[in-house]
């Protein structure tokens, strides 16, 4: 979308700019009003909560991430419970990006990190038929502990693609989509599942979704706070039907920096 009206305007509300560069070549002037128009129109937050997205993050950034919930998925004792993970990015997803995980699934009081396991995800991004599209595979639920032994090591292959919405209210609406497959032998708690979720942007500090893992619904919402950089904020509902009895509201917190090397 090109607000060409408004941002003709504000071209012509500084002439003197305009007088001092009269080589201006056509190419150089679209430029011009596409930055202009990203300033007007910045992008949207995209995001998805529920199921597991191809992204990972940049080379050397680390990301610390904590969760709570007010029933802990498929509890037999205390309901009240949550999570921390933290992990780190390294490569660079234009080649080959990887992402490493440790999750905590458990930060009771009488029993901080009783549970946890590892995952890890290499991924690649690339374009098809104009469309930018991320592919990973992700290996999960390894060297687990505590409570968490009683699950398998999962494998999941995952896309992830975004689309710039529907122009409404004389503004782009930009969709998140991701699907895939997760493989694990039977446990406990679930067999294998297909899955998809898809996110909207809202404004450029807010996101919301919904997801189906293959068992249940997850709504969500997420924000980016823009006077701390790297520090997120998200609230979702999983089970949303109930189909297993097991609705749970989730509030989660996170925090990422870059440690080292940037993005590359």
């Amino acid at each position: 979308m090109r607000s060409f009206p408004l941002i003709l305007a504000l071209l012509l509300a500084h002439p003197l700019a305009a007088q001092e560069d009269p080589s201006l070549t056509a190419e150089e002037l679209f430029e011009l009003l596409d930055a202009l128009e990203a300033q007007l129109d910045p992008p949207k937050l995209t995001a998805i909560t529920g199921v597991a997205s191809a992204h990972t993050a940049p080379h050397g950034v680390g990301f610390v991430g904590v969760a709570g919930t007010n029933n802990r998925e498929r509890a037999q004792e205390d309901k009240i419970d949550g999570s921390l993970a933290f992990g780190l990015g390294l490569g660079n997803s234009e080649i080959v990006g990887a992402q490493i995980v440790v999750d905590v699934t458990s930060v009771k009081l009488n029993g901080f990190g009783d549970s946890g396991i590892v995952g890890v995800k290499l991924n690649r991004s690339f374009s098809a038929f104009g469309q930018p599209i991320t592919a990973a595979l992700s290996v999960d639920q390894l060297l687990p502990w505590g409570d968490s032994k009683v699950l398998n090591p999962s494998v999941t292959p995952v896309m992830t693609t975004r689309f710039e919405g529907p122009e409404l209210l004389g503004t782009r609406w930009p969709l998140l989509f991701t699907t895939g497959y997760e493989y694990q032998a039977k446990t406990t708690y679930r067999d294998s599942n297909a899955f998809a979720g898809v996110g909207l942007g809202l404004t450029q500090n807010l996101g919301t979704s919904v997801a189906h893992n293959g068992e249940e619904w997850t709504i969500g919402a997420i924000a980016s706070i823009p006077w701390v950089s790297g520090l997120g904020f998200g609230v979702a509902v999983s089970d949303v039907a109930n189909d297993n009895s097991d609705r749970r509201a989730i509030v989660t917190v996170s925090y990422a920096r870059t440690l080292f090397g940037g993005s590359r």
